[in-house]
């Protein structure tokens, strides 16, 4: 977990011992039952022209997955650690890469193989 993760969670943690102690859920709606709507996350939704039964939540672990895997910094098996998946076949949804992504592995593999190709022409 990151220390900004933990730190939001350290925080919650406290405002739910102060506004509803016996709340079971973290992030507990009013009078710390469970949340089932949020009228926020539905003004986003539709400021966002986003259809009504788009998971918001959801999307953005999709969005986590999708640009963690296009930053070339970690494995679809990280990736699927980070977000806690059984097997790296649910992972390898968020190998839509971008085409700027594309792009560049591809200019970057030409340069792998310009300098190859140099090399085996002094040999």
């Amino acid at each position: 977990m990151s220390n900004i993760i933990s730190d939001i969670l350290y925080e919650q943690l406290a405002r739910l011992r102060r506004e509803a102690p016996k709340s079971p859920f973290v992030f507990p709606a009013g009078h710390g039952g469970r949340r089932i709507d949020s009228t926020a996350v539905n003004r986003i939704k539709k400021k966002a022209e986003l259809p009504a039964s788009f998971r918001i939540f959801h999307g953005l672990r999709h969005n986590l997955g999708v640009t963690l895997a296009n930053s070339g910094e970690y494995t679809l098996d990280m990736i699927g650690e980070l977000l806690t998946h059984k097997s790296v076949a649910v992972s390898r949804r968020y190998a839509q890469f971008l085409p700027e992504t594309k792009k560049k592995a591809a200019d970057r593999a030409a340069e792998i193989l310009a300098k190859k190709t140099k090399r085996m022409l002094w040999i």
